[in-house]
């Protein structure tokens, strides 16, 4: 069993952006885990495998894309629908973010990544620097076991000693 962590920095960059609770609408905190993966190149052969069937699967409509891992720093986000940013993860250049024609994931060597529902009430932020990302959602809006086992199982998955 993953001890459940909150990665402070992230959550307190969340609630300056978005001015959510500081724990992204959750009351208790262990409904929140991270998980810790290391990665390799390039970016969608890691990406592809570990997240498709969270992004078929979540009850999401809008995921929101920037280059870098600082947050606070990237409040002008690409919006994707969640099928466009499917394609776009499979290297489907048609599905570009606005603006930026031809553009490929693997050129993100660093990414945010924060996807909502309908309501814009954060489900997912993932901070990825150079060699791991973390990943955090919430257990009471996502509750598929056999995606959850899925990543937990990845070769990619780190899990946490503490």
């Amino acid at each position: 069993m993953i001890k459940s962590i909150i990665d402070s920095r992230i959550t307190e960059q969340l609630y300056k952006i978005y001015k959510l609770d500081i724990d992204g609408f959750v009351n208790n905190r262990k409904q929140v885990k991270t998980f810790n993966f290391q990665y390799e190149w390039p970016v969608v052969d890691f990406l592809e495998p570990i997240f498709m069937p969270l992004f078929q699967n979540i009850d999401s409509n809008f995921i929101y894309l920037t280059k870098g891992y600082d947050i606070a720093l990237n409040e002008i986000y690409s919006k994707f629908a969640r099928e466009d940013f499917i394609e776009f993860m499979r290297g489907n250049k048609t599905y570009t973010p606005r603006g930026r024609s031809k553009e490929s994931i693997d050129i993100y060597y660093m990414i945010g990544l924060t996807i909502f529902d309908e309501t814009f009430e954060w489900l997912v932020h993932n901070n990825v620097d150079v060699g791991y990302l973390t990943f955090s959602f919430q257990v009471d809006k996502f509750n598929n076991e056999d995606v959850l086992n899925s990543l937990m199982n990845n070769k990619w998955f780190v899990h946490d000693k503490n």
